[in-house]
């Protein structure tokens, strides 16, 4: 048996709430819900979007500070304002988050501060009539492109945001952000200690921020947070791309482009999406602009805080872009001092500002529980061969790793290299051949990263995981987006005006873009449309599940308890309720003695362990709620007079009683 003599057990079930409540598909289901669920009335839609007028309202206070410093900036048309806009709101809300974090403040604080820089934007805004170049940009930006990305938005609004994986890390800190206020604790294990993977993280403090300042529960502020990270996933390829060429079609076209690679895609809200293709495209951007023309300290102050937005949203991307920008930026810092150029203290100032990317990377990795580890590493052979090849990677027998060419980056055979190497080509033989060879050059830097096996093997080294350097090629999807369809617009500008071709090649951009789409087999275009066309209730199904679950465990589990419970089931009850376990499956990096943590949930779930090992370790870590996840034979045997048990379609919630 799996307790002790002594312990009794009881039982309550929430009828109706299956297991497939705590795991979903991508867009909110887990395959095709209750019949009873397609004709159940859902929680209203204009309450779960009540959150977008959030999102929408932080672009006022970034509006504000880009018509005084940098009006110049305007040029870029409505996507680029509105990236540089928001890029230019967290900048403010970056140095008032990490003093909440510090001080260990309250959600509403942090909420109450984003809501007076809206106001203080807005009065600022109306004050000095920026309204009317807002105005006009709306008008400059109207035609077929904007409406097919509005299209997108409104698509990705009747989905919602993805429920499954990584979601029950990120939203169980956004409801510990919201429950305990803005702190660093790990809210998967109990004392305290350190979350080092996602610490002093913006992007969470904001999700818990517009919870709390909208009222909406923070599962619908996840859910309908799609259309805004679709709109900022836009705004930074189309920056890039405008930075590259000037022209304000051809950038359309490159978010379009981009639009086809990434628009079936439901994880866009995690922050790992919103750094590597809002946030890094703009510092690239950025970076193209001050190193190919004048530098100035504008550019110096813009910088620093892209790159400080950036190490608060995500670490792994912060370093990536140390190392992408890194050497370009050493290149043309010394060219221009050589040459004795003007701008040369502000280029070598934009250089030195780099490393402030990595202060949250090294936080993370001191604060990181050392794990013993025996490493053999192989002899190495004369000649290099192939001794192992996975999905992604190729293994050398001596000891060395590249990425696959042919399964990477697009897959398809490696036509996407192809791709880039055309568009790169036909930009160097334009006007904005500077430009376009700093992109060209930041791409070869990180496809030496991922294609030269020394340097693979030596980023590999550094990093530690291979997963890790394969999100490396987001930079050969951006330069794709940036090069190929935007040089083909760019020669095209002068001698095509007529609109309806321009609107033509701007759905071509989309159409090209499919087969390489990001999501792989996992998230396809025709998933993304045929979720779309569901019904309303389906689409929302999980969600009132979810909520549903959510409310069982708040009348079952005391807030703060130790619960047991196993795999990966542990973070989604954590996801949802106030409480605690004893070793998640992942997350908890800076939780010191793990491996001992693990071993004991093993004897605890355990049918062979003994009474008394087991009845020590309940004592241990003062479990007193149990979350089953299938039949175990303890269960038949000892808890038929307890509860009636119908398969994994229940939640239950065993009260273990001394």
């Amino acid at each position: 048996m799996l307790f002790s003599d002594d312990v009794r057990y009881g039982a309550r079930r929430l009828h109706g709430c299956g297991t497939a409540a705590l795991g979903c598909d991508g867009y909110g289901g887990h395959g095709d819900p209750p019949l009873q669920a397609k004709f159940a009335t859902a929680t209203a839609s204009h309450m779960i979007h009540l959150s977008l007028l959030f999102w929408l309202a932080l672009v006022l206070p970034g509006f504000a500070i880009l018509c005084h410093l940098d009006r110049t900036q305007l040029r870029s048309g409505l996507l680029g304002t509105l990236g540089l806009s928001y890029l230019a709101t967290f900048g403010l809300l970056v140095p008032i988050s990490i003093l909440c974090y510090l001080l260990h403040l309250p959600i509403a604080v942090f909420g109450l501060a984003c809501v007076l820089l809206v106001i203080a934007g807005g009065i600022e805004i109306t004050r000095r009539r920026w309204w009317r170049r807002a105005g006009k940009l709306i008008a400059g930006a109207l035609g077929v492109e904007l409406l097919i990305v509005a299209i997108d938005l409104v698509w990705g609004a009747r989905l919602g945001g993805l429920f499954m994986g990584d979601p029950y890390l990120h939203l169980a800190r956004i409801r510990h952000l919201y429950d305990h206020g803005l702190t660093n604790d790990d809210p998967f294990v109990a004392g305290g200690h350190f979350f080092a993977i996602y610490h002093t993280n913006l992007l969470h403090a904001l999700y818990a921020a517009c919870a709390w300042v909208t009222r909406v529960d923070y599962l619908s502020v996840w859910h309908a947070a799609l259309p805004f990270a679709k709109l900022l996933v836009a705004s930074g390829c189309y920056y890039l791309a405008w930075c590259v060429f000037k022209r304000r079609w051809a950038a359309w076209v490159a978010a379009l482009f981009f639009l086809g690679l990434s628009a079936p895609l439901p994880n866009l809200v995690f922050p790992n999406r919103i750094a590597p293709f809002f946030v890094c495209p703009i510092l690239i951007g950025l970076a193209i602009q001050f190193s190919c023309r004048r530098c100035t300290w504008r550019y110096v102050l813009a910088f620093a805080v892209g790159l400080a937005v950036l190490e608060q949203i995500h670490g792994i991307y912060a370093v990536f872009a140390v190392g992408l920008l890194g050497p370009v930026l050493l290149v043309v810092a010394v060219f221009k001092l050589i040459r004795k150029r003007p701008d040369r203290r502000a280029q070598l100032a934009c250089l030195l500002v780099l490393p402030l990317a990595l202060v949250s990377p090294a936080i993370t990795k001191l604060n990181t529980a050392k794990t013993p580890a025996n490493i053999e590493k192989p002899a190495k052979p004369r000649f290099w061969h192939f001794t192992q090849t996975n999905r992604r990677f190729i293994d050398l027998d001596n000891g060395q790793t590249l990425l696959h060419p042919l399964r990477g980056f697009g897959a398809h055979g490696g036509i996407a290299h192809a791709l880039l190497a055309a568009g790169a080509i036909g930009a160097l033989c334009t006007r904005r051949r500077r430009e376009a060879g700093f992109m060209l050059a930041v791409a070869i830097t990180g496809a030496a990263a991922l294609y030269v096996p020394p340097i693979c093997s030596g980023f590999l080294a550094v990093i530690g995981q291979k997963w890790i350097i394969y999100r490396l090629e987001f930079i050969l999807f951006l330069s794709l987006a940036a090069l190929l369809p935007a040089t083909v617009a760019y020669l095209l500008d002068n001698k095509l005006r007529f609109r309806p071709l321009r609107a033509i090649l701007g759905i071509a951009a989309v159409f090209v873009a499919m087969p390489f789409c990001l999501g792989g087999d996992d998230h396809t275009w025709s998933h993304y449309l045929k979720k779309g066309k569901q019904p309303h209730a389906v689409r929302r199904w999980n969600l009132t599940e979810l909520r549903s679950v959510r409310e069982f465990f708040r009348q079952h589990i005391p807030p703060n308890e130790t619960v047991l419970v196993e795999g990966l089931r542990g973070m989604q009850v954590v996801m949802l309720h106030d409480c605690h376990l004893i070793a998640p499956q992942r997350g908890s990096i800076g939780v010191p003695q793990m491996a001992q943590r693990r071993r004991d949930l093993d004897d605890l779930l355990s049918t062979t362990t003994s009474p008394a090992r087991r009845r020590e370790l309940l004592r241990k870590y003062k479990i007193r709620y149990y979350v089953p996840t299938e039949v175990s034979p303890w269960v038949r045997t000892r808890g038929k007079n307890a509860w009636t048990l119908e398969g994994r379609e229940n939640v239950w919630v065993i009260e273990l009683k001394p």
